[in-house]
């Protein structure tokens, strides 16, 4: 990655938010033929795209949740206050949740007369199904990351003041380390998924911490290991000849890798990807209901075009629609500090 200053837009920090909502978006697009999902029923077969979901499922989070981490880092710098960075990300993540679930997510599943709320009442699917968490589809990822920033913004916020203060990104990462194999048992589920995913969020962190770090520079100019350690990692995904503590490392690595090999500059279909990425995620995984439950037996090819390009499209519409009439603030956006004047609000 080029070291450029960090209130200066990044290329190729750009070039990963656009791979990362591809991948989340291609695996909600054929999810439907993996053997693990099995919410809707289809006589249709792939074992193509069974598989490449299963490669989407190891790496999507990993990197989703690192961009997150390594943004964080800017963000910090720019305002190192706990709660001013608590205002920032409820306003980036818990409004949309909320905005998205009960006038987006509810609406299209009470259309389609999504099964699994059969006999539930309205109140109910409202605040335990959606709000709470017990069957909110994609929106779980938005509570989660806010739980994993409010406690990395307290750590940095308690470690700033004190001598350990330049060692606060390895404290970080190596608490998350714990949590990741060890946790902390938990009744609310978002703390739960927080344990395990702030790993990736840390290792993000890390990224950022050592890009400066000449080490990291000399393995950033070998990216043939680089591209080495991906296809290890993807084949270690489906054939599991690692154990899993080996197998946390190798995903650490190939994380790392991705950040080394993106391309250094981006292009307009990557900007206009990674501008409107938390648009395209909260709006395009409901869509996909539709579908599944009119054209559940269509090809598989047919399916995931439908799902991929044409609901991706619409999804990417509608971003721009809620953007262009001033209300940016229900996808996570605010005038002063809007996805296209800056980076790094995840």
């Amino acid at each position: 990655m080029n070291n450029r200053k960090d209130t200066t837009r990044r290329d190729d920090i750009t070039n990963v938010r656009a791979l990362a909502i591809f991948l989340v978006v291609l695996g909600h697009s054929i999810i439907l033929y993996s053997s693990a999902w099995g919410y809707y029923p289809t006589v249709q077969k792939s074992i193509l795209l069974d598989n490449l979901k299963f490669l989407i499922n190891g790496i999507q989070m990993p990197l989703f949740f690192s961009l997150s981490g390594f943004c964080f880092l800017w963000s910090w710098n720019r305002s190192s206050d706990f709660i001013s960075q608590i205002i920032k990300k409820a306003q980036r993540l818990i409004i949309p949740y909320i905005m998205i679930g009960i006038c987006w997510l509810f609406p299209i599943r009470m259309l389609v007369k999504y099964p699994y709320y059969n006999g539930l009442s309205i109140p109910h699917i409202i605040f335990k199904s959606i709000l709470l968490g017990e069957d909110n589809g994609h929106l779980w990822f938005l509570p989660t990351l806010f739980f994993i920033t409010a406690a990395t913004s307290c750590i940095f916020q308690i470690l700033d003041k004190s001598p350990l203060a330049c060692f606060k990104v390895p404290i970080v990462f190596g608490a998350s380390i714990y949590l990741y194999h060890f946790g902390i048992p938990s009744s609310n589920r978002y703390i739960n998924l927080a344990e395990a995913n702030a790993i990736w969020f840390a290792l993000g962190l890390t990224i950022h911490y050592l890009e400066a770090n000449k080490w990291f520079e000399s393995c950033k100019k070998r990216k043939s290991l680089s591209i080495v350690l991906i296809l290890v990692f993807l084949v270690n995904l489906l054939k599991q000849v690692v154990p899993p503590i080996a197998s946390t490392a190798l995903t650490c690595m190939a994380v790392a890798s991705i950040y080394c090999v993106i391309p250094q500059k981006a292009n307009l279909l990557t900007e206009k990807i990674s501008k409107n990425s938390m648009g395209i995620y909260l709006f395009h995984s409901p869509l996909v209901y539709i579908s599944f439950t009119y054209w559940p037996n269509i090809a598989p090819m047919a399916m995931a075009a439908i799902n991929l390009i044409g609901f991706g499209s619409v999804a990417y519409m509608l971003t721009n629609l809620i953007r262009a009439t001033s209300m940016g603030w229900i996808i996570g956006e605010t005038p002063k500090a809007s996805h296209d004047k800056k980076q790094g609000k995840q």
